[in-house]
């Protein structure tokens, strides 16, 4: 049964991702267009293309969610030796429109997402990948970046 969660787990990683991503993961890989993002799930930090980086949000929620669903199942923290979720993006097709004095972004993401689980008995791991036009402002751009960069 174990197993299962684990593998289910995994499974759920990506699946987040692709269904409803961090808007502020959105602007932040929209400013750097193209890379590759790791989420450190047990440690909450987050990096891309090696560098640490703050602003993104889901190495943290998602901690905070598998710690919760690790609780509900009885399985002890210290069971994960590892977990991560990488995820490389290219955002293509950048827009800024203006309606009302507003201003929205939205751009086309790609991602192909791998998640992988590691415990002292096995490893399990997921891949997906999806295509997705996204918005990511108000307020996402302009708390981390303000108005500069309004068009790519």
């Amino acid at each position: 049964m174990r197993r299962k969660v684990f593998q289910h787990f995994a499974n759920m990683l990506p699946q987040r991702f692709l269904d409803l991503p961090s808007g502020f993961d959105l602007a932040v890989f929209a400013n750097h267009e193209k890379g590759v993002a790791l989420f450190n799930i047990l440690t909450g930090e987050a990096f891309i293309d090696g560098v640490p980086n703050v602003d993104l949000r889901t190495a943290s929620e998602y901690q905070a969610w598998l710690g919760k669903e690790m609780a509900n199942h009885r399985i002890a923290k210290d069971a994960l030796l590892k977990a991560e979720f990488g995820v490389s993006f290219v955002v293509d097709n950048m827009q800024l429109k203006e309606s009302y004095g507003h201003q929205f972004r939205s751009a086309q993401f790609s991602f192909h997402c791998e998640s992988i689980l590691r415990t002292d008995e096995a490893e399990y791991e997921c891949r997906r990948n999806d295509v997705k036009v996204w918005g990511f402002d108000p307020p996402y751009w302009t708390q981390l970046y303000g108005s500069a960069k309004a068009e790519a």
